[in-house]
């Protein structure tokens, strides 16, 4: 027989729902409390009973950032079920040292407002993973915006149908990595990265975006790696590329598939891009201008397959 006593959960208190009684008293002080996790269900979730929020399908922002909030001076994990999050406002990570994680692709966030929807600025130790990301296709609206990010890191995670890019990295972020995601079907780039440096890009796929695949600017040492590029500028403008490099410094691009993206399959655009190193990607189809372009100063370019 379980024990009780009169301890309240308070909104947001760690243990689950099912710890607690109708009067919300512990119903066995024995039970292990989560002090650094908390789980929030959506309101298609299937076993709300696990959550310490649950979502009304209306702003949906607000109860999962109401979870963080929780977590503002531990840190820990915001755990969402598998279901539908409904957003009309940024759902922004305030605090270091948070993780965001799905269940996959069963975890769905989309909006139908016209904003940037996973946010973050100048936060560190991030960790975003196992979600999907499904934007409104209005003009302003990104994926996943990180600005001054550092040591953060973006894990397969799905982002479909963003107005802008499906993630867009700003601002002097450092040592940012992100991997295993599919990137497909935005209106702008797949991968936006922009005045930041060491960044690992690995093991996404990218594919159908209406600008470059990944676009990167103003980088100091970052390691583009292992990603399949497919056709992107996807409606065929012939003005994007699969990988396009601006003013990029001592940057590694290696081992990438780069498929019909329909202007070049990589591009360093000018000779501010410096000492960069190009070298074993497979670079080849039938709808695009060329496969490499380099107008870069002293780059690498070596053991690339181009036909």
């Amino acid at each position: 027989m379980g024990i009780t006593h009169s301890t309240v959960k308070a909104a947001g208190e760690a243990g689950l729902a099912s710890e607690w009684n109708a009067d919300h008293v512990i119903s066995d002080e024995l039970l292990p409390k989560r002090s650094h996790t908390r789980i929030v269900a959506a309101s298609n979730s299937l076993d709300k009973d696990r959550a310490d929020y649950v979502c009304d399908g209306t702003a949906d922002q607000v109860e999962i950032m109401t979870a963080m909030d929780d977590l503002s001076v531990t840190g820990g994990t915001v755990l969402l079920l598998e279901g539908t999050y409904n957003i009309n406002g940024e759902l922004e990570i305030k605090y270091d040292n948070i993780s965001l994680i799905g269940q996959g692709k069963g975890t769905k966030i989309t909006t139908v407002a016209n904003l940037d929807m996973i946010t973050l600025y100048n936060q560190k130790n991030i960790k975003i993973k196992d979600l999907f990301v499904y934007g409104s296709g209005l003009n302003s609206n990104t994926g996943i915006f990180l600005y001054q990010a550092y040591d953060t890191e973006v894990e397969s995670c799905f982002v479909e149908n963003c107005g802008q890019n499906g993630i867009s990295i700003y601002n002097n972020a450092n040592r940012v990595l992100v991997s295993n995601c599919s990137i497909a079907s935005n209106q702008g780039n797949g991968i936006f990265l922009n005045g930041s440096n060491y960044f690992i890009i690995a093991n996404n796929i990218i594919r159908e975006n209406n600008k470059h695949g990944i676009s990167m600017s103003v980088q100091v040492g970052s390691l583009i790696v292992d990603n399949i590029i497919v056709d992107n500028d996807f409606l065929n403008s012939a003005t994007y590329d699969g990988i396009w490099m601006e003013s990029c410094d001592r940057c590694i691009v290696i081992g990438n598939v780069c498929k019909n993206n329909d202007k070049y399959e990589i591009e360093l655009t000018n000779i501010g891009n410096i000492k960069n190193i190009v070298v074993g990607n497979s670079c080849y189809g039938t709808d695009h201008v060329g496969a490499i372009s380099d107008l870069g100063t002293s780059t690498e370019l070596a053991h690339n397959i181009t036909t």
